[in-house]
C-alpha cells in the first residue's frame, strides 16, 4: 500500500511526538504533581488524534481514510472528559470527582466511540463522507449526523466546566501563581477557537480540521509551563494547602524588592489586605522598622531572632529568608517567613527563674535531695543530709548508695523497680546513719536519660519516716487485736446465722421438687454446709439391711467409696439396731474406743461419726451419716444441726418415694395398655393376612396346574420352554410367599432350628447383591464377627432381614454413595444377640418414629405399611424385639434382638 505525502502529515506527526514527550514527562512526576495523571492521559489522547489524522491524510483510498477517521475518535471522545478531570484536580487540590460521576460522564464518549465504529449501520456520526476534488491534500469532507452535533454540545459543556475551574483558580491565586493559570487559560482557549472554526467551516485551510493542531498547541503550552514554571512540580496545592493555611507569616519579594505575594497569617499580623500589600516596595510596608529594612534589604539568606518593643509587651520573632531560583539557578524571588517565638522566649526565661528557685529549695529543704551516676555513686547531696544522717555532704560524694542500706534485698527491689519503670515513688527502706543507728526512709527517685535514651544518672529525694513507721506499728498491733476480737464474735454470729439460713433454705429446697434423686442431692448439699465432714451419705433400709443410696465427699477415697456402695449393712449390728429401735441419734467420738463399732473393710479411715435416723411415723426408713478421719472431730452443735435437717429430710424423702411409686405404677399400666393395643393391631393384621393368603392360594394353585399341563403342549427346543419355566418359578415363589403369610401368625406352625447368624448374613448379602449394585450401595461388615447362634424359624427370619435390608437400600436410593453396615453383638447380660442394620440415608421424622411398626403406616409412595409390622410380629413370636435409632447426619439403625443359644459354637450349625 502506498501513502500520499503532505506537509500537514509531518506537522501532525510532530504534534504526536510532542504530546508523547509531555505525557512521559508529566507521568514521571505523577507522585507529587496535582492532576498529573489526567494531564498525561490528555496529552496521549491529543497525540492519538494527531497520529490518526496524519494517517487519514496519508491514506490513498476512501475506505482506509474512513478507518483512520474512526481511530481518531478514541482520542476525540476522551479529550473533553480528561480535560475536566485535569482542571478539577489542578484547581481544587485535595478534592476528587467521584468514581460514579466519572462513570456517568463516560457514557456519552463510549456511545460516541461505538457509533463511530458502526457508522455504516446508522449514519449518526457522518451521513455522507467523500474526498473533495481540487484540494492541495487528500482529506475527507463530512456531512455530520445527528449524534455528532449532540457530542459537540456535550464536549463544549465539559470544556466550559473545565474553563470555569481554571477561572475559579485564577481568582484565588496571587503573585507568581497567576502565571500558571494564565498559561492554562491560553492553552484551553486555543482548542475552543480551533474547534469552533472547524465546526462552522471557517478553517483557514479548507477541509482541514485544525482542532488536533489546537490541542497539540495546548499540550505544548502545558509543556512550556512544566519546563519554565514547574507546573508539574509546583502545583497549586502549594499555595492553597500550604501557604494559605500555614500559621507562620510569609511574604515573597521579587528581585527589585517588590511584594509579589503575602499569606493570610502575615496579613492579619500587619493589619493589611493582600490587595494593599502586593505591588508595594518592602521598605514602604516595613517603614516602621527602618533598621530591619536596612539590615535585610540586600540579604538573600538569613535566620535571626528579632525583639520588638520592650517590657511585658515585647514580642520576639524568628525571621528566615531564602532565595527562590529557577532551573537555571537564576534568582526569581526571596521568600521571607516570620514566626512568633515570644512564648518560647518567655518559657526559657521562666525556666531560668525556676532553676534559681530549685537551687534555693535544694539548699534549704528539710528532705535530702541527691543525685547519682549510672553506677550508683553519689554525685550531689543537699546540705540537709547532715541533720538526717550525721554525714557532711562532701563525705558522701563518690560513695555507693548500697553502703547505707541495712537490708541489701531492699536495695535490690529498689533497683529492679527503677529498671522496670524508670522511677519509684515512696519506696520505704531502712538506712544506716553515721553513728550506726537506723532510720526508716521514704525514697522517691527517677532515672535521667540522655538524647539517645540511655540512663546516665538518677536523682531523688529522701524523707525520714521513722516516727510514722513507729506509729503505724503501734496502730497495726491495736488493729490486729481489735480484728481478732471482731472476727471471733463475727464468726459466732455468722455461724448461728448460717445455721438458721441453711435450715430455711433446706425447707424451701426440699419442697421445690418431688424427684427423689434431686431431694437426696439437696439434703447432702445442705448437710455439708452445716457439718464440715469428710464424707456424708444417706442410707435406705431395705428389709434386714441398709444400703448407701447417695454420698458426697470421699475425696481421695474413690476405691473405698465403690466398695461401700456395694456393701449391705446388716440391721442387726448394734449401732443400727439401737437407732432403729430408739429412733435416736448416735455419736461415736472415737471408733477405736467404741466397743459397739463394727469394722467394714475399706472404711478403717473413719475415726469419728454421727448417724441420724430418718423416721416417718414409727418407721425408720434410713439414716443420715457423717464421717471424719479425725477422732473427736464432731461437736454437740453438729449433732443438733443434722437432727434438725433430718426431720425435714424424712418428710421430703417419703413424699418423693410415694410419688415415685405412683409414677412407676402409671408407667407400668401405660406399657400394658400399649402392648394390648399393639397385640390387637397385630391380631387384626394376622386375620386379614390369613384371609388374603387363603384367597390368593386357590387361584395360584390353578395357575401352577395350568403351567404343568402346558409343558406337554410346547415343542421341545422352542423359546417358549424357557418362558414357561420362568413363569412357573415365579408362580412357585408366590405360592411360597402366600404360605409364609399364612404361617406367620400361626403360632408353632413352623419348626424352629439353630441359625448361625454370621453365615445367615452372608446368605442375605447374596440375595440383595443385585439391589446393592443397582443402587450403588456398599455392604459393610467386619471380618472379626462372632458366629452367634439363635433359635428361630429360618424362612421367617430371612423375611425380616430381607425387609430391613431392602428398606435401607431404598432409603439410600438417591445417595449413590450409601453404606449398609451390618454388625453382631451381645447384650450386657450375655443372654441376647443383637443384629444391627445401619444405613446412611435420611433420618426418620420424629413424628413418624413411634408409628413405623403400626400396620398400614408408611412414609413411602407405594408402600403398604405391612413390611415392618409383619417383621415386628415375627420377631415378637421369637421372644425378641426390634429397636430403631434415627440420628440426623448419621443415618438410621434397626437392631433386631433375639435370644442367644448358650454354649453353642457357630461352626457346628449349618
Amino acid at each position: 500500500m502506498q501513502f500520499e505525502s503532505s506537509p500537514y502529515i509531518f506537522s501532525l506527526l510532530i504534534c504526536f511526538f510532542i504530546a508523547g514527550l509531555v505525557a512521559d514527562y508529566v507521568w514521571q512526576r505523577r507522585a507529587f504533581a496535582s492532576g498529573a495523571m489526567p494531564l498525561a492521559l490528555l496529552a496521549l489522547a491529543c497525540g492519538e488524534w494527531s497520529f490518526g489524522y496524519a494517517l487519514e491524510i496519508a491514506s490513498p483510498d476512501l475506505p482506509t481514510k474512513i478507518f483512520w477517521a474512526k481511530i481518531q475518535y478514541i482520542g476525540i471522545s476522551a479529550i473533553p472528559l480528561l480535560w475536566v478531570l485535569f482542571a478539577s484536580a489542578f484547581s481544587a487540590p485535595g478534592t476528587r470527582i467521584t468514581r460514579g460521576t466519572v462513570i456517568l460522564l463516560s457514557i456519552i464518549p463510549l456511545i460516541t466511540l461505538l457509533l463511530a465504529f458502526t457508522n455504516e449501520l446508522h449514519d449518526l456520526i457522518w451521513s455522507h463522507v467523500h474526498i473533495p476534488a481540487g484540494n492541495t491534500f487528500s482529506a475527507l469532507e463530512f456531512t455530520h449526523g445527528l449524534w455528532f452535533w449532540a457530542y459537540v454540545a456535550y464536549s463544549y459543556v465539559l470544556l466550559g466546566v473545565g474553563t470555569i475551574f481554571i477561572l475559579h483558580s485564577f481568582n484565588r491565586r496571587k503573585g507568581l501563581f497567576r502565571r500558571q493559570d494564565i498559561i492554562l487559560l491560553i492553552a484551553v482557549f486555543i482548542p475552543w477557537v480551533g474547534n469552533i472554526l472547524y465546526v462552522l467551516e471557517l478553517s483557514p485551510i479548507p477541509h482541514l480540521d485544525i482542532t488536533p493542531f489546537a490541542f497539540t498547541s495546548s499540550v505544548a503550552l502545558f509543556a512550556l509551563a512544566i519546563i519554565t514554571l514547574k507546573l508539574g512540580n509546583l502545583a497549586p496545592v502549594a499555595r492553597d494547602l500550604v501557604v494559605e493555611k500555614m500559621p507562620d507569616g510569609m511574604i515573597v519579594l521579587d528581585t527589585q524588592g517588590n511584594i509579589v505575594d503575602i499569606n493570610p497569617a502575615l496579613q492579619k499580623a500587619l493589619g493589611i489586605s493582600a490587595v494593599q500589600a502586593i505591588g508595594q516596595k518592602s521598605k514602604d510596608l516595613f517603614r516602621a522598622w527602618p533598621h530591619l529594612v536596612e539590615r535585610y534589604e540586600h540579604t538573600l539568606e538569613a535566620q535571626d531572632e528579632i525583639g520588638l518593643g520592650e517590657g511585658e509587651l515585647q514580642t520576639w520573632l524568628e525571621l528566615r529568608m531564602s532565595p527562590l531560583v529557577d532551573s537555571r539557578n537564576r534568582l526569581l524571588a526571596r521568600v521571607v517567613t516570620v514566626r512568633d517565638i515570644t512564648e518560647k522566649r518567655q518559657t526559657e526565661e521562666a525556666l531560668r527563674r525556676s532553676e534559681e528557685r530549685y537551687r534555693n529549695i535544694y539548699e534549704n529543704v528539710a528532705d535530702v535531695i541527691y543525685e547519682t551516676d549510672n553506677q550508683g555513686h553519689l554525685t550531689s547531696v543537699s546540705p540537709s543530709v547532715q541533720r538526717r544522717s550525721g554525714y557532711l555532704p562532701e563525705e558522701l560524694l563518690g560513695r555507693s548508695v548500697t553502703d547505707f542500706f541495712v537490708y541489701p534485698e531492699q536495695y535490690a527491689a529498689l533497683d529492679a523497680q527503677m529498671l522496670e519503670n524508670g522511677s519509684v515513688n515512696d519506696f520505704e527502706a531502712l538506712l544506716r546513719r553515721k553513728d550506726g543507728s537506723t532510720t526508716w526512709t521514704s525514697i522517691t527517685s527517677h532515672i535521667i536519660f540522655d538524647a539517645n535514651g540511655q540512663g546516665v544518672a538518677t536523682e531523688g529525694a529522701l524523707r525520714d519516716i521513722t516516727e510514722r513507721k513507729q506509729a503505724e506499728e503501734r496502730i497495726k498491733q491495736m488493729n490486729a487485736e481489735l480484728e481478732r476480737r471482731v472476727l471471733e464474735r463475727t464468726s459466732q454470729l455468722q455461724e448461728s446465722n448460717a445455721f438458721l439460713t441453711t435450715l430455711i433454705e433446706t425447707s424451701i429446697a426440699l419442697n421445690e421438687s418431688l424427684d427423689l434423686n434431686a431431694i437426696l442431692d439437696r439434703i447432702l448439699l445442705q448437710a455439708h454446709k452445716l457439718v464440715p465432714a469428710r464424707a456424708l451419705n444417706i442410707m435406705f433400709v431395705e428389709g434386714e439391711y441398709a444400703r448407701i443410696v447417695r454420698r458426697i465427699g470421699y475425696q481421695g477415697l474413690e476405691k473405698i467409696e465403690q466398695s461401700l456402695l456395694d456393701f449391705r449393712f446388716p440391721m442387726s449390728w448394734p449401732t443400727f439396731h439401737q437407732m432403729s429401735m430408739t429412733r435416736k441419734s448416735l455419736y461415736v467420738a472415737d471408733t477405736a474406743k467404741e466397743t459397739r463399732w463394727q469394722d467394714v473393710k475399706g472404711a478403717e479411715w473413719v475415726r469419728s461419726c454421727i448417724s441420724i435416723p430418718l423416721v416417718i411415723g414409727d418407721e425408720t426408713i434410713g439414716f443420715l451419716h457423717a464421717s471424719h478421719s479425725e477422732p473427736y472431730f464432731f461437736e454437740e452443735k453438729h449433732i443438733i444441726r443434722l437432727e434438725s435437717l433430718a426431720h425435714h429430710a424424712s418428710v421430703a424423702i417419703q413424699n418423693a418415694r410415694l410419688l415415685d411409686e405412683l409414677k412407676k405404677g402409671l408407667e407400668k399400666e401405660q406399657a400394658m395398655r400399649s402392648q394390648l393395643v399393639q397385640a390387637d393391631k397385630l391380631a387384626a393384621l394376622g386375620k386379614m393376612v390369613s384371609v388374603i393368603a387363603h384367597e390368593i392360594n386357590n387361584p395360584i394353585q390353578t395357575v401352577k396346574n395350568t403351567f404343568y399341563l402346558l409343558e406337554d403342549q410346547i415343542i421341545p427346543g422352542s423359546p417358549a420352554v424357557d418362558y414357561l419355566k420362568m413363569a412357573s418359578t415365579e408362580a412357585n415363589r408366590i405360592s411360597d410367599l402366600v404360605s409364609q403369610l399364612r404361617g406367620t401368625y400361626a403360632a408353632g406352625s413352623q419348626a424352629r432350628e439353630h441359625v448361625n447368624l454370621l453365615a445367615f448374613l452372608t446368605e442375605i448379602h447374596d440375595l440383595v447383591s443385585p439391589q446393592l449394585k443397582i443402587n450403588q450401595v456398599e455392604w459393610c461388615q467386619k471380618d472379626d464377627l462372632q458366629p452367634y447362634v439363635a433359635w428361630a424359624v429360618r424362612n421367617n427370619l430371612k423375611q425380616v432381614f430381607l425387609n430391613l435390608c431392602l428398606n435401607a437400600i431404598e432409603a439410600m436410593e438417591g445417595d449413590k454413595q450409601g453404606k449398609l453396615t451390618v454388625n453382631l453383638h451381645t447384650s450386657l447380660d450375655g443372654r441376647r444377640v443383637g443384629i444391627d442394620f445401619h444405613n446412611t440415608g435420611p433420618p426418620i421424622p420424629d413424628e413418624a418414629l413411634p408409628l413405623i411398626f403400626d400396620p398400614f403406616f408408611t412414609t413411602k409412595k407405594n408402600g403398604t405399611g405391612l413390611g415392618l409390622s409383619i417383621s415386628y410380629e415375627i420377631i415378637r413370636q421369637h421372644q425378641g424385639e426390634i429397636l430403631v435409632e434415627s440420628t440426623p447426619g448419621k443415618g438410621v439403625t434397626f437392631t433386631v434382638w433375639l435370644p442367644l443359644v448358650p454354649d453353642m459354637k457357630g461352626e457346628e450349625v449349618p
